[in-house]
């Protein structure tokens, strides 16, 4: 009989914590701690402090003044689930954003060019954004707007909030972002999201020194431009020298070689903007409101000074809309890698997650462009683009044996440039002129790795060819 009591006080204290903790579930406060244990977790993982926000908590006082006014629940998840929704796409586009480097402008060209994207690694991740969503949908469907719940969603809110305002003035701010340790991802998605819509399609003119503004005042007959895919500046002077000059120093017996840097902003095509049209440009490139600004671009330069224009790409013509926008800034001839891909010659590359042509081949493919007439040859890298595949530390030098990553991106980094001074040294007709440099810094995830490049320059390298008695 004893026994039997025991078993059933156990059963009843067993019903009892299932319904307690049923009921804490369903609180507003479990949904607070538990996704943001879940956002510290990943803020832990990849150094980033910018990742963990308090804002999840502001969704439901909708719901709770909703509640209060004795709407329907069903009305009130509703409610809830679309704006919790709304907040997780603004940090997955800021996943995204700091994995790839895609401009808010650019997510809708980028993705027409599904066939060459890397889906092997970016499926995983959209899968598990899906089931992390569908995990903290469940207990907002069944939410509870008890007083005591309430009220401690409250007070834990306040608590976080005033921390954050005291961040806001301390010096504690974490430096690498510019951001509070416990920022909003309000805050993050107006100075990322918002502001880019409301500054629309919009372009500034630049005066720094970029490859339009230097070819401009030298001409010479036969020029290559290198938009050399996440080439960042690292911080130490001995990791650049590793990186980026060691490389090219073959390059000394054809070339006199100067190394600068400067400012970089936005995604890719955003540098070649930079670059080959000396514009800061928001928006799509293809808008009427940008292209008009166009007309005046190198290439479009270049091509009405006699000049014959090439732009070519490892990569598909879809992404980023290259295949529209080349031609635009004044490309005569402009190629992807659908236009190359039947060639016996060419092979899907190995050394990157996306379908394309690896950079050696493309330099091969540029160089024998050269024949002694005006000719004026861009080539946008593709190998070194995020993410690389990782490569053993101890494999590596300096900084970058800091980790497989960054092993990984310098060993790309090197033999791409590599390869391009060993096609240009071997070609029987070399550029005049040459310019290299890095679109933007490399957008690794972890902020500990970030923190190695410089996060607002980048290289910037011409290379002249010696006067060896050759007519110009």
């Amino acid at each position: 009989m004893m026994n039997i009591y025991s078993l059933d006080v156990s059963k009843i204290r067993m019903t009892g914590f299932t319904i307690k903790l049923s009921e804490y579930i369903s609180t507003p406060l479990f949904f607070f701690v538990s996704i943001n244990i879940f956002r510290a977790t990943l803020m832990y993982i990849s150094g980033d402090t910018t990742l963990f926000n308090i804002d999840y908590a502001l969704i439901l006082i909708p719901a709770c003044l909703m509640s209060r006014r004795g709407i329907n629940k069903w009305h009130i998840s509703s409610v809830s689930i679309a704006l919790f929704i709304v907040a997780a796409s603004f940090d997955a586009l800021g996943f995204f954003g700091r994995l790839y480097r895609w401009g808010p402008d650019f997510y809708d060209s980028y993705f027409l060019g599904y066939n060459d994207l890397p889906w092997f690694e970016i499926l995983p991740l959209v899968f598990l954004g899906l089931a992390v969503i569908v995990i903290f949908c469940l207990p907002l469907s069944t939410m509870q707007f008890r007083k005591k719940g309430i009220l401690s969603l409250i007070l834990l809110c306040g608590v976080i909030g005033t921390y954050d305002i005291y961040i806001e003035q301390s010096p504690h701010k974490d430096l690498n972002s510019e951001k509070n340790t416990l920022t909003s991802p309000i805050k993050f998605a107006f100075s990322n999201y918002i502001r880019a819509i409301a500054a629309g399609h919009s372009v500034k003119l630049l005066t720094e020194p970029t490859v339009d503004r230097i070819v401009r005042a030298t001409a010479p007959t036969q020029i290559l431009s290198v938009s050399l895919e996440s080439l960042g500046l690292p911080i130490l002077k001995a990791d650049s020298v590793k990186l980026i000059e060691q490389p090219l120093r073959a390059m000394l017996k054809s070339y006199n070689i100067s190394f600068s840097h400067h400012n970089f902003y936005g995604s890719t095509l955003q540098g070649e903007m930079r670059e080959l049209c000396s514009l800061h440009v928001n928006g799509n490139p293809s808008h009427p409101e940008i292209v008009k600004y166009f007309s005046d671009c190198l290439p479009s330069f270049l091509s009405r000074s006699g000049y014959s224009t090439w732009g070519l790409h490892g990569n598909g013509g879809e992404i980023y809309n290259r295949k529209n926008v080349y031609p635009l800034i004044g490309f005569q001839h402009a190629v992807f890698y659908s236009d190359m891909a039947s060639s016996p010659e060419i092979r899907p590359c190995e050394h990157t997650p996306f379908r394309g042509i690896c950079d050696h081949d493309m330099y091969v493919r540029a160089l024998r462009l050269f024949d002694g007439s005006r000719r004026f040859v861009h080539i946008m890298t593709l190998d070194t683009h995020l993410p690389v595949y990782p490569t053993a530390p101890s494999e590596c030098s300096g900084s970058f044996r800091n980790n497989a990553s960054l092993c990984g991106y310098s060993k790309a980094i090197m033999r791409s440039l590599n390869d391009l001074a060993t096609t240009i040294l071997y070609s029987n007709k070399k550029p005049d002129l040459i310019f290299i440099y890095g679109d933007h810094a490399p957008p690794f995830f972890s902020a500990s790795t970030r923190q190695f490049f410089d996060g607002k320059q980048v290289p910037f390298i011409i290379l002249k060819r010696k006067d060896d008695g050759r007519r110009h």
